[in-house]
């Protein structure tokens, strides 16, 4: 089920791309992780003043772990897994994918390319 958005803080990010030569609004990009750790990622062919939360709400969809997120284990590393029930230490820090350059890579055919670069980071 797509969350409910009501408010532009419930995004992850959301971000205009203009055209250079007009400075035109092409699209917005927007997407966000769910409380399940879902990413659900939309695109409306609107300046981002323009769209209305109903419409925001029927471009996002659920976008396949696979194609952003490393399998675990990575090989040849040893890593601690983190529970995601509980409270995790203060000290912990969750690594994800920078999902701002989700569009750009999809645009080009190598939104794994997510997938790789966190594997390779972590």
């Amino acid at each position: 089920m797509t969350p409910r958005i009501t408010n532009w803080t419930d995004l992850t990010f959301a971000s205009e791309e203009e055209d250079p030569d007009t400075n035109k609004v092409q699209y917005t990009s927007f997407g966000l992780i769910d409380d399940n750790e879902v990413f659900y990622y939309g695109q409306r062919s609107v300046a981002k003043a323009e769209i209305l939360f109903d419409n925001l709400m029927d471009a996002l969809h659920p976008v396949a772990d696979d194609s952003i997120f490393p399998a675990w284990p990575v090989s040849g590393a040893e890593h601690l897994k983190a529970s995601m029930s509980g409270t995790l230490p203060e000290n912990l820090y969750i690594k994800r994918p920078t999902l701002e350059f989700y569009t750009m890579l999809k645009e080009m055919g190598i939104e794994k390319q997510l997938y790789h670069t966190i594997a390779a980071e972590a």
